[in-house]
């Protein structure tokens, strides 16, 4: 198997062969569904940290007890997984207040007591100093609840350590990207996608080495540098997307996916922790200084700022915002966009709406990108 189809496969279904050594090993595994999260707290303690997924689930009867059908499907087909045996490799589950729908899947899970340590972190929605104070408390009171669920002590070292390493696989992510922009022929949006929830997906020091081997790879290729015409290229942005399948669709009619502002993707990388202050603040203070997302409600003109540089960077031909139906916060995210990029750049913009599980709605959505592309022409 080559390294980009390794990483296609981690993309896949949760318990993957990383995971089922790791707990063969006797290692303990930690659930969590957003960029905002922790991740290096939890490694300190030698705890996996895994983003979870709904993907290789079927229907969502399990979770359809407790959510209805308007509630986002990404939510109800995770619950779905982890009220099921599929994901009995699981010790702990870490829920942000990304939404109200992730709230709510919370105190499901807590009520349930299925797990070790079920934690909630109120992350706050706007950055300032006091949030920032005010989340690295929360950390604290994380770290004292994972030391004593898995009696283990979480030292300083161990947590500039983990640091050190999470900052590694973001600086090779950011470098991955910028090759796709440079050399999208040659490593494609679907690959950097692909990368990324990887990276999510497995041990962060296995992932590292796997990452450097493809990047040399990619490096050392004279190919995929030119061709006969210039592809249009676009920016994807949007909330959670984790299926490279969905970016090669749109690929599928020879546009290049030149950059990415999606919680999968780019946002997981686009800036690094402090290795030089404590260790809890670096952690605290990273996930505030993290690009924005709509849950940040009075951050829209940075984002929108952070999208137009982008725009301009990247030399993108076209937009595509996804989302999820029934998600309030890209929804009216979508709205301003259409309206910002209409007024300040005049850059086409193309507002998909989807279910998490996109296999059914494949024929919609290549009829509105090959519409799309050809609006661009």
């Amino acid at each position: 198997m080559t390294t980009p189809e390794k990483f296609k496969a981690l993309a896949g279904p949760l318990d993957n062969e990383y995971v089922k050594q790791w707990k063969q090993d006797g290692g303990h595994t930690a659930a969590y569904f957003c960029a905002h999260a922790p991740e290096e707290l939890f490694w300190a303690a030698r705890i996996l940290p895994l983003r979870v997924r709904g993907s290789g689930g079927g229907d969502t009867s399990c979770a359809d007890q407790y959510l209805s059908a308007v509630n986002c499907s990404f939510v109800r087909h995770s619950l779905d997984r982890l009220l099921s045996s599929d994901m009995d490799f699981l010790d702990a589950v870490l829920v942000t207040n990304s939404c109200d729908h992730i709230r709510r899947l919370y105190d499901i899970l807590n009520s349930k007591k299925q797990l070790a340590l079920c934690s909630y972190l109120d992350i706050p929605l706007v950055n300032s100093s006091d949030s920032r104070t005010r989340l690295a408390a929360q950390l604290r009171t994380l770290k004292n609840e994972i030391e004593a669920a898995f009696r283990i002590e979480i030292t300083d070292d161990k947590l500039t350590k983990s640091i050190a390493l999470h900052n590694r696989t973001r600086e090779l992510l950011a470098r991955a990207s910028q090759l796709r922009s440079a050399r999208p022929r040659l490593l494609a949006g679907s690959e950097m996608l692909a990368m990324s929830v990887a990276a999510a997906s497995m041990p962060k020091d296995q992932f590292n080495e796997l990452l450097e081997v493809r990047l040399a790879e990619v490096e050392a290729s004279a190919e995929g540098s030119g061709g006969a015409t210039a592809p249009k290229r676009l920016l994807l942005m949007g909330g959670m997307l984790d299926d490279p399948a969905y970016v090669e669709e749109i690929e599928s009619f020879g546009a290049v996916i030149a950059a990415d502002q999606l919680c999968c993707g780019s946002k997981t990388f686009s800036n690094l922790a402090d290795e030089n202050i404590d260790p809890i603040q670096a952690i605290a203070d990273r996930m505030l200084n993290h690009p924005a997302c709509p849950r940040m409600l009075c951050d829209y003109q940075t984002r929108l700022d952070d999208l137009l540089t982008a725009l301009d960077e990247h030399r993108i031909d076209g937009v595509i915002c996804q989302r999820l139906k029934f998600c309030d916060l890209w929804g009216g995210e979508a709205v301003m966009l259409r309206r910002s990029l209409r007024h300040d750049r005049s850059v086409p913009l193309l507002l998909l709406e989807r279910d998490y599980l996109t296999a059914g709605t494949v024929g919609q959505l290549r009829t509105r990108i090959q519409a799309f592309l050809e609006s661009l022409d």
